[in-house]
């Protein structure tokens, strides 16, 4: 993980110099300090999760479950002991993934002011 943090720092600095620089100086890389928190300028949008991050946890639970199955599939012992909340929430996430995407794809139920914030966002940093 070191790489990929000195990578982005690195993106960082030579894509806003002198504004990371700033927010660099007052936050702390590895223990917060609560005294210097500011409240963000731009509010949260639970819609813009939905929309870029619906397939993450579907992955997550899907490799691990894989995993989990793969590995009593080749264990030598009698009997399987899947872990069955693997798959229950495999199942759940795939729902949910494909309900999301549905709605992602076909209504505008998650889209909102996304190129205002973005736009806002841009000036801000």
């Amino acid at each position: 993980y070191e790489w990929i943090v000195y990578a982005k720092e690195e993106g960082l600095r030579k894509k806003y110099p002198k504004a990371y620089q700033a927010w660099a100086t007052n936050v702390s890389a590895f223990i917060p300090r609560f005294k210097n928190y500011k409240k963000p300028v731009l509010p949260f949008h639970w819609k813009k999760v939905l929309r870029q991050k619906k397939n993450g946890l579907f992955a997550l639970f899907s490799i691990f479950c894989l995993f989990n199955i793969s590995g009593e599939i080749t264990d030598k012992s009698p009997g399987y002991n899947y872990n069955f909340f693997l798959i229950v929430m495999t199942i759940l996430t795939g729902l949910s993934y494909i309900v999301l995407r549905y709605l992602h794809t076909r209504t505008a139920l998650l889209n909102d002011d996304f190129q205002a914030v973005e736009a806002e966002k841009q000036k801000g940093f």
